[in-house]
């Protein structure tokens, strides 16, 4: 996930390689995956996938650790724990879908760190899911506060970006796509990547929407959350994770209908994923 000033999106590598995040406008963050994957250079989609008819995510019990975000042990527990959350809610919808549900592999790493995708780093991402291995890697001093002074908000940016990722583990899963370029610079690959980012965000946010109670979304969360939800490509930036207006679309109507029905981006105008 690539981060800018307030919010989350993501840029994916599908098939064999990494799916990296990055975040649009988010706080105080800088870290880049330079992953090498090897891949084809566009997508086959089925934009008819059962996981559409799947019905809503379920709301499930979730045990996060108390505490503060202040070191990686912290992140780490926090994280870990958020990601059996997710796994929960959505093994049920996968079975649904006819498709047998594995989690991810996660890993909390820093710059520099050797992944399955390559050597994670650089100035603009957070994390990224490598498709090689099932494996989310993300950047857990973006979220560790010494300070505590800004927990809650770096607890509500986690559980976004372990949503997203986890959004690209289901595209994988559910072999919504079979492949997908690194290097988008044509419009047709561009459209493809926006779609794919997009729907991963959207994924994630019908989990936050079934379970906002559990995940107390409420008050400054909830507020803190609708910016995180206006992410996209920002002025000057390559046209790889559609507009504001459209993440904000739809992610709020998936955060309100709980469901992966809400997702299915291969199927709308280019207009929608613009």
């Amino acid at each position: 996930m690539r981060r800018a000033a307030v919010v989350l999106a993501g840029f994916v590598l599908v098939l064999q390689g990494c799916t990296s995040t990055a975040p649009q406008s988010q706080p105080t963050v800088t870290s880049t995956p330079s992953p090498t994957p090897s891949v084809t250079p566009s997508p086959t989609v089925e934009p008819k996938n059962a996981i559409y008819r799947a019905g809503v995510v379920p709301a499930v019990k979730c045990k996060l650790p108390a505490g503060l975000l202040i070191s990686k042990v912290a992140v780490d527990r926090y994280a870990k724990a958020f990601m059996v959350c997710l796994d929960k809610a959505w093994a049920p919808v996968v079975s649904r879908a006819g498709t047998t549900y594995a989690p991810p592999l996660l890993y909390a790493v820093q710059v520099g760190a050797s992944t399955a995708c390559g050597k994670f780093g650089g100035e603009d991402y957070l994390a990224y899911y490598c498709h090689d291995n099932g494996a989310i890697y993300f950047d857990w001093q973006e979220y560790a506060d010494p300070s505590g002074e800004v927990s809650v908000e770096a607890e509500v940016e986690l559980q976004v970006l372990m949503a997203h990722e986890h959004g690209h583990h289901l595209q994988q899963l559910l072999w919504i796509t079979t492949s997908f370029s690194e290097d988008a610079v044509t419009a047709a690959e561009l459209e493809e990547s926006r779609r794919l980012e997009i729907q991963a965000s959207c994924f994630g946010f019908a989990f936050l929407g079934a379970n906002r109670t559990g995940l107390g979304l409420t008050g400054y969360r909830k507020f803190f959350l609708d910016d995180i939800d206006e992410s996209g490509d920002e002025p000057g930036e390559t046209r790889s994770h559609g507009s504001p207006r459209n993440n904000r679309v739809w992610s709020r109507a998936a955060f309100a209908s709980r469901s992966p029905a809400s997702c299915n981006t291969w199927a709308a105008p280019a207009a929608k994923v613009s």
